[in-house]
């Protein structure tokens, strides 16, 4: 796992690169979320214009960010997303749902119309995908993140685009990790269930934005 000091030194040499962004405007989904909150804080950090899509603009605290409200379904939103973008920013999305159907609309059906919206506007497409892409038939969530890269590719055939597949993350703002660091700081060490040789992927959130 990576030590602190590590994630200093990085946290320098990524800063100038970044600077690529300056002056420029990056549109974000999902900027209310663990990693999205994670990458607007970034950004704003460098000096870039942030331009968020929205259901609760109560969601986001402090200035500095252009909040578009509106959802995945909602094209007209989308577009005043994407206008004069330089980078579109896909974090949006379900980790749970009540349905497989609901899974694919948001996650693979909404990740493709967010996609179509950022070809159109010239902006290039960074979707945050997962790592459980690479086995579609683990989960219907699997399933989905699966679809999702492959309706991406087909959107923006023509287009700039990268997914990154992003592993389990950890840090502030987070509450799913957060009892195994409590037992961790207790004195425990939990281990993942079942064979030795199974591992698993955990990546801090600041790196990963």
């Amino acid at each position: 796992m990576t030590n602190r000091s590590t994630r200093r030194r990085r946290k320098r040499s990524l800063k100038p690169a970044s600077k690529v962004f300056a002056l420029t405007v990056v549109a974000i989904t999902g900027g209310s979320g663990f990693l999205g909150a994670a990458i607007i804080d970034l950004l704003r950090s460098d000096g870039s214009g942030v331009r968020a899509l929205a259901r609760d603009a109560r969601k986001f605290s402090g200035a500095g960010v252009d909040i578009v409200s509106g959802d995945l379904d909602d094209q007209d939103a989308l577009q005043r997303l994407a206008h004069d973008a330089k980078v579109l920013i896909h974090c949006a999305g379900l980790t749970h749902a009540r349905s497989d159907a609901e899974f694919h609309e948001v996650n693979a059906a909404g990740a493709a119309r967010v996609a179509q919206t950022a070809a159109a506007a010239g902006a290039r497409f960074v979707h945050v995908s997962s790592m459980a892409a690479r086995e579609p038939s683990v989960s219907p969530y699997a399933q989905s993140k699966a679809d999702s890269e492959r309706m991406v590719a087909e959107a923006c055939a023509q287009h700039d685009w990268i997914a990154l597949r992003a592993p389990a993350l950890y840090g502030p703002r987070d509450l799913a990790t957060l009892p195994f660091f409590k037992v961790a700081q207790s004195g425990w060490s939990p281990e993942p269930a079942g064979a030795a040789s199974k591992r698993l992927s955990i990546l801090f959130v600041e790196d990963m934005a």
